[in-house]
């Protein structure tokens, strides 16, 4: 199956997958979504993607951070989630900030890095296991490490362009149900 999306907008959350025509891979693609501060709904400076290809290791996932504004994601370790209390944290595979979203199928999100505005991307491999247990969690936060300063909200539960719904479809469209 392959979805196409028609027009320049694209929805948060939404998956594509795609055939490569340079080598015929599989590719699944999470646009990125929305995380919010936690109590507050409307401020949403945090948004999270997923990015899987049939050539990569079976377990592992592209995980893409995007933050608004021109604001360097620290090196090393930046990217930390709380599942229910354990912390867990992630260096990127990036070496330097990237100021926009770029292209290709792992980077997708072209139309919400506004160009007044710009936005901070970086990815992360994580695993399978990872997964299962954010999406399985009862309590899911996430804080991006800037060079000045972080920036954190909360996986919320509910609506269509929030990460933590579209983290589900993809890992079932990925691995199956969770179970």
């Amino acid at each position: 199956m392959i979805l196409f999306i028609a027009g320049c907008a694209v929805v948060p959350g939404v998956i594509q997958e795609s055939i490569s025509s340079f080598d015929g891979a599989k590719e699944i693609a999470m646009e990125p979504a929305f995380v919010c501060r936690e109590g507050a709904r409307t401020t949403c400076y945090i948004r999270l993607g997923l990015f899987k290809r049939s050539t990569m290791n079976p377990e592992s996932v592209m995980l893409l951070a995007v933050v608004d504004g021109a604001n360097p994601i620290s090196e090393g370790e930046s990217l930390h989630f709380d599942m229910d209390g354990e912390i867990v944290s992630f260096a990127s595979i990036d070496g330097k900030t990237r100021y926009g979203i770029g292209t290709g199928p792992h980077t997708t999100g072209t139309t919400f890095c506004k160009p007044s505005q710009g936005c901070s991307v970086k990815r992360y491999m994580v695993d399978q296991s990872f997964l299962k247990r954010l999406i399985t969690a009862h309590r899911a936060a996430v804080r991006v490490s800037l060079k000045k300063g972080y920036v954190q909200g909360e996986l919320m539960k509910k609506g269509e362009t929030m990460a933590l719904p579209a983290f589900r479809q993809f890992y079932t469209r990925v691995y199956g149900p969770v179970e």
